[in-house]
């Protein structure tokens, strides 16, 4: 196939021919893509922009994804001090709520899928009415829920600076205890080495 006659009407040579189902190209991932323009720190100025928590919580998962099974990436963040600046400007934002939570949560926690447990409870109409319906979600969701990465841990979950606790009220607490307990529930697959790690 000749790409250059499908573009022009003037005659042109041919400097090669491809035959064939071969690829001209060979797309990268996108965390290779990240990694090859700088690492995901490049991708802070993003979060720095954001002005508001839905907006937030996307960049958040832009780098969530750029790290995710990619070791180059993750040590580039945790090495270069990504993670201490991405506290920075959550703490600078002051906009936090459980959409930000989650994807903070979802560095840590391999196996964490934010909003399933949403989805879970607007399924389950009683879970407002059930005392007991944080502990059916758990069942599910944290099954195999492995904590992976200590630098997230440290600068974004348990530094206490970057969620506004005062102006949150205790919904944020109250879900990231939830959380916390769903890593070392006795029916999940890790929690020995779970709790092992955050002790």
């Amino acid at each position: 196939i000749n790409v250059s006659r499908i573009s022009s009407n003037s005659p042109v040579s041919t400097d090669a021919v491809v035959y064939g189902y071969s690829s001209i190209i060979a797309p990268n991932c996108f965390a290779d893509n990240v990694q090859w323009i700088g690492g995901p720190n490049i991708l802070l100025p993003i979060v720095n922009a954001s002005q508001s928590s839905s907006s937030l919580a996307l960049s958040l998962r832009m780098i969530r994804e750029s790290v995710r099974r990619h070791p180059p990436n993750l040590e580039m963040l945790q090495a270069g001090g990504g993670y201490r600046m991405l506290a920075l400007l959550l703490r600078q934002k002051r906009i936090m709520d459980v959409t930000v939570l989650d994807q903070c949560f979802a560095f840590a926690v391999h196996g964490f899928v934010p909003g399933a447990s949403d989805k879970e409870s607007s399924k389950n109409k009683t879970a407002k009415n059930d005392p007991n319906s944080a502990s059916a979600l758990s069942k599910v969701a944290t099954h195999r829920w492995v904590f992976a990465d200590l630098d997230a841990m440290k600068y974004l979950l348990l530094n206490h600076q970057v969620w506004d606790l005062s102006g949150a009220g205790p919904e944020l607490p109250l879900r990231l205890l939830t959380y916390f307990n769903g890593l070392v529930v006795a029916h999940s697959t890790h929690a020995a080495f779970n709790s092992r790690r955050l002790h």
